[in-house]
């Protein structure tokens, strides 16, 4: 007895064949399938530089820079979210700053006001002066 199976007459070799024909059959039918591939999902088959087209694992580099519209709304949406984290950073950072400085404006408003409540100080008065020839003359003249 084989790991294939008992069949009488059959060599090791023809057993082989039938148990993995549809293996060999997928594979001629991926290799069938690849420029068909190549052109329909990715757009890069046979050109002027690459006359077998590229490879799968090109054509993902490729699709960086070239982006299908499936991929391109993917990055968007992925861009949308860092951009939404990055906006919820700022508003954080921006309400820390206002509460700072409405804190900084009420220690401000209550140091004015214990001023404005203690006994002002006397400061010294000068007598004003007199310019010369005060009160001036003013003489309004109407146009005729």
């Amino acid at each position: 007895p084989t790991a294939f199976g008992e069949l009488p007459g059959v060599d090791l070799a023809e057993k082989m064949a039938k148990e993995l024909s549809p293996v060999f059959d997928a594979l001629r039918a991926i290799k069938h399938a690849e420029p068909v591939v190549k052109r329909v999902l990715y757009d890069y088959g046979p050109h002027h530089g690459h006359p077998e087209g590229i490879s799968i694992s090109d054509a993902s580099v490729i699709h960086m820079t070239h982006p299908r519209d499936s991929e391109a709304a993917m990055l968007f949406a992925e861009h949308a979210q860092w951009a939404k984290r990055e906006a919820m950073k700022s508003l954080g950072l921006a309400a820390r700053d206002a509460y700072e400085a409405a804190e900084a404006a009420n220690r401000a408003n209550s140091a004015a006001m214990k001023a404005l409540q203690r006994p002002s100080g006397s400061f010294p008065v000068y007598a004003e002066k007199k310019l010369p020839l005060e009160p001036f003359q003013a003489e309004v003249v109407e146009e005729p």
